[in-house]
């Protein structure tokens, strides 16, 4: 980083604290002062920006993943059946170590990475973590400059943020397509309207006004100074508007050690008590004496398991772990992941009208299984197909819902066309497939024109009578 780079993004704000008692309000006709602040500058402010993209954007790189959604090897093995999707890296470290979001390359048979100078490479996976959504690929024997890393605790609202990734898949050449704006708040849960997946822990994340969009997942997100503070995970917009708000993975502390462990190919281990929680109502907050902001309630505890094995009821209200006050459940859920295997935590809980402390072992996680095939399935034409699951559209940047060819019949007008199994069906005589019109598919008549996820277009004629 040269170093006027970050000066634009770092002026001092001691404007509106400059003046105290009477000189701190002016008569309405007073001229205003003239500001001191490098925004007032547009040339220095434009200056700055290109140079801060110029210092990071031969870190950034594009992600390639090929996949086949989990099951679809006995199936055949239709070309058509491995379709690409796209995202965002950075380079981390000079050996080629490259950080994006687990979900980019989530199932991933082959994964190319573009660099800056547009060149293509093969990628290999060192190691990933569903639950924060990191993973570390690395590509050998090629030189790549590496990122500084900076502290996402250091961050505020207002401060300023930089992206630069592949949205829409504009960066297929390497040049990172770059926006910037600002952090717009700090650790706020993702949304369940964008998604939720139990094995994943998405709490506390940066929310931001970046213009993030499909192919921006994994991501990185720099501070003034040209640091990473973040990866690109998801984007909230209203239907058929701009993105609104984007959120991503903040790299604190507690994420930069995961990073570490996935750099060194380790698995990530999370503490775990056998139990699910909730959020106490105001109500039963008052009811209980408590303070505002203080416990969350057991929703049910696993037969079994460690919370189970130490007397923890469904019903009670935990008020501390190991001696901190538990506020929420997102701080409850860190605390509790945060924990080694084998270590022992002690909950302080309110049972009706009693407080009373219990003392658990934690044990390792256990991975929740999600093959990714739909449970439920139609049939159309000789072809067997279903809606995938959120985890396959959202890694393979697929509308919803998309249609998954499971099965195709010989002989059939399905297999006549040309249909095969591990297509995705994502428009239907020209239109997106919405949740109406594939409850309707079967029940349609004449010629269907099948739009698939890889570009390709097939004519289903009627069945045979």
């Amino acid at each position: 980083m040269r170093p006027g780079v970050a000066h634009a993004f770092m002026a001092n704000d001691v404007a509106d604290n400059a003046t105290s008692g009477s000189d701190a309000i002016q008569p309405p006709s007073s001229i205003p002062p003239t500001p001191t602040n490098d925004f007032a500058k547009p040339a220095e402010c434009e200056r700055s920006l290109i140079e801060l993209i110029e210092a990071v954007a031969p870190t950034v790189v594009t992600v390639e993943a090929g996949r086949r959604p989990t099951g679809m090897d006995g199936f055949g093995g239709a070309p058509r059946g491995i379709f690409m999707s796209v995202g965002s890296g950075v380079c981390i470290r000079s050996d080629g170590s490259i950080l994006t979001s687990q979900h980019t390359i989530d199932r991933a048979t082959s994964i190319y990475v573009v660099l800056s100078d547009g060149s293509r490479h093969t990628a290999r996976l060192i190691a990933a973590d569903r639950r924060s959504d990191l993973a570390v690929l690395r590509v050998d024997d090629v030189a790549i400059r590496a990122c500084d890393m900076g502290d996402a605790d250091d961050l505020r609202r207002g401060s300023f943020l930089m992206m630069l990734g592949n949205p829409m898949g504009l960066a297929e050449d390497g040049h990172a397509v770059a926006s910037h704006g600002m952090v717009s708040a700090l650790r706020r849960p993702l949304p369940a309207s964008l998604g939720e997946d139990e094995d994943r822990y998405f709490g506390e994340m940066l929310v931001t006004d970046l213009a993030a969009t499909s192919g921006s997942s994994g991501g990185p997100l720099f501070n003034a100074r040209g640091e990473l503070v973040g990866i690109m995970t998801a984007v909230f917009a209203s239907s058929g508007a701009a993105p609104a708000f984007s959120f991503a993975t903040p790299l604190n502390a507690r994420n930069r050690d995961i990073v570490s462990l996935l750099q060194a190919g380790q698995v990530v281990e999370y503490g775990y008590l056998g139990v699910e929680v909730e959020e106490i109502s105001d109500q039963l907050r008052e009811a209980l004496g408590l303070r505002r902001r203080i416990g969350i309630r057991i929703a049910s505890v696993f037969t079994g398991g460690p919370a189970a094995i130490a007397g923890v009821q469904t019903g009670d209200i935990v008020i501390g772990v190991d001696g901190h006050v538990v506020a929420s459940v997102d701080q409850f859920i860190r605390l509790v992941g945060a924990g080694a295997v084998g270590q022992q935590v002690k909950l302080t809980l309110r049972r009706g009208e009693t407080s009373r402390h219990v003392t658990a072992t934690l044990v390792r996680r256990p991975e929740v299984s999600d093959p990714g095939l739909p449970t439920e399935e139609i049939s159309l034409r000789g072809a067997t197909l279903g809606a995938l699951s959120p985890s396959v559209r959202s890694a393979a940047n697929l509308p919803e819902p998309s249609l998954l060819v499971l099965r195709v019949d010989a002989d059939s007008s399905a297999s006549r066309a040309g249909l095969a199994p591990g297509d995705v069906v994502v428009r239907v005589n020209g239109r997106p497939i919405d949740a109406s019109r594939a409850e309707v598919l079967v029940g349609m008549t004449g010629d269907l024109m099948l739009g698939l996820a890889d570009g390709s277009t097939i004519l289903l004629k009627p069945a045979a009578r």
